[in-house]
């Protein structure tokens, strides 16, 4: 039997609530570790908890008195999540899907619905709205929290093959923008919590076979930083309830200076998403705390939107290889391996 092999996104720990934890750690030229995770506990109780009067009533409304009470802790304040695949959808019992689908409720309690445009909009004007909201609901159904990702996204995995194809102009390419946000803010996007309204936006402006698109055009004759300032405004002003977030996996101070010269420019996005994907090694604690440090330095929430966790003997992985790559399923003979 072969089982479910889903990519785990932790997709919401708000930085800002522990970076108001640690005010005079970082004062030090050197990241100190032990020290920092030797005062983990402590910090948690700190910020992760706080006082709690339970008052309990008979059924007369009077005071309970020598009464045992049960309490039992359903969700916590932070969000923890994965990418919503649509095989949750499926009402049979195959026993993979019951499996995927119990994990999942039982593990998380947010989730990303993808509405990439070349998916959600695979011919202009035929839209995919009902998978959207068909996932949202039973997010919602379930007690979870829905987002979504992405609104614009130049990649090629994103822009549908009929705007290249028509290969518009900046100022066509930009009514295009206009029309997706309109239609999204009429269904999908005023049922999630926040969304995704620019991906991987630092590098934009490459001119490869992956990124040379009318979008990329766009940004590269309007600027950068204007048409993301007018185009999140355009989201929040059809959204104002949506919390925006612009998401990135660039780690260097790059992303950061992109980020302060937006906020500058007054860019209305609410979170600041970072990427952790390990594709080049694993991420050392001080290399995390170092990164989240300097973005939350922007005052804005943080949010670790996407994790790859690489089970692998290599570390520096080929990705323009083409040689076949075999997936590791979670099974005793790949548990070595995956080790």
């Amino acid at each position: 039997m072969k089982t479910k092999t889903a990519s785990l996104i932790i997709i919401a720990l708000t930085y800002s609530l522990l970076c108001s934890c640690l005010p005079n750690l970082l004062a030090e030229e050197t990241i100190n570790e032990t020290k920092l995770l030797s005062q983990t506990e402590d910090r948690i109780l700190k910020n992760r908890t706080a006082p709690l009067t339970v008052e309990v009533f008979d059924k007369n409304g009077l005071p309970a008195r020598n009464t045992n009470v049960e309490v039992q802790h359903l969700k916590h304040l932070f969000y923890f999540g994965a990418g919503f695949d649509r095989s949750l959808l499926n009402t049979n019992n195959d026993e993979i899907d019951l499996r995927h689908r119990n994990a999942f409720l039982r593990l998380f309690n947010y989730s990303t619905v993808h509405i990439y445009w070349g998916y959600y909009e695979p011919q202009q004007g035929m839209f995919n709205t009902k998978i959207a909201i068909d996932s949202i609901n039973w997010l919602k159904e379930h007690g979870l929290t829905a987002r979504a990702h992405p609104i614009h996204w130049n990649h090629r995995a994103s822009v549908p093959r009929w705007v290249e194809q028509m290969n518009p102009d900046p100022s066509t390419m930009r009514s295009l923008l206009t029309t997706r946000v309109k239609q999204l803010s009429e269904t999908v996007l005023p049922q999630v919590h926040d969304a995704d309204v620019f991906n991987e936006i630092v590098n934009w402006e490459k001119l490869n076979n992956t990124f040379t698109n009318p979008l990329t055009r766009l940004f590269n004759e309007w600027g950068k930083v204007k048409v993301i300032v007018d185009c999140t405004k355009e989201v929040k002003r059809l959204n104002p309830n949506l919390l925006l977030t612009i998401n990135d996996f660039e780690t260097s101070p790059k992303y950061y200076k992109l980020l302060k010269e937006l906020i500058d420019a007054g860019a209305p996005f609410d979170y600041i998403g970072e990427q952790s994907h390990m594709h080049s090694g694993n991420w050392s604690f001080t290399q995390l705390w170092e990164i989240l440090e300097r973005l939350s330095s922007l005052n804005k929430p943080v949010l670790l939107t996407e994790l790859s966790v690489l089970s692998a003997p290599q570390r520096n992985i080929d990705w323009t290889t083409q040689r076949p790559l075999q997936n590791w399923n979670s099974e005793p003979e790949y548990e070595k391996k995956q080790a």
